[in-house]
């Protein structure tokens, strides 16, 4: 028989364990304990996952509780930070078309290239946003020449998302 998670209430709460730890004498069907016995015996089933939106929710463990299906719960539903939601929604990657059309689209491209073709901007950086094929979000030198022109994290965040919508 497959581990099934269970709860005893005691005066503290609920105790969690494996069905055959508390009851380490008793032989059990495949499928579990039958209804019956799960009263008789003060016994509840663990529900380790409750349904949530994983874009905006996430599970943290908790202090077990009684759901009102009878059941025992030991994680809650806790709402992604802002941040979490931009790590979820932001894409780690765009191709270097999407990444110029998203440019174009906002105005973005001549105030790049007079950024990139300032005397004081490294050759090397020059060559990485001429020849590279895509763009990465934590690129230090996408970063850097964002900041640079004036756009917060937050904006290139957001002309990610805009980017990774284009398709050509």
């Amino acid at each position: 028989m497959s581990s099934i998670l269970v709860a005893i209430q005691n005066e503290n709460g609920f105790l969690i364990g494996e069905l055959h730890t508390f009851f380490p004498n008793t032989s059990f069907p495949e499928t579990g304990p039958e209804d019956s016995w799960m009263q008789e015996n003060n016994v509840k089933r663990v529900i380790p996952n409750i349904e949530h939106n994983p874009l905006t929710h996430k599970l943290v463990e908790s202090s077990p509780y009684l759901l009102e299906s009878g059941e025992v719960c030991n994680v809650s539903v806790v709402s992604l930070s802002n941040n979490e939601i931009r790590e979820l929604t932001v894409p780690k990657t765009i191709s270097k078309f999407q990444a110029y059309a998203v440019l174009h689209k906002n105005n973005l491209i001549s105030v790049i290239e007079n950024y990139i073709n300032n005397s004081e901007f490294p050759e090397i950086n020059k060559i990485a946003w001429i020849y590279a094929n895509e763009f990465n979000r934590d690129s230090e030198i996408l970063n850097d020449t964002g900041k640079a022109i004036g756009l917060t994290e937050s904006q290139i965040d957001d002309l990610f998302i805009e980017a990774s919508t284009i398709k050509c």
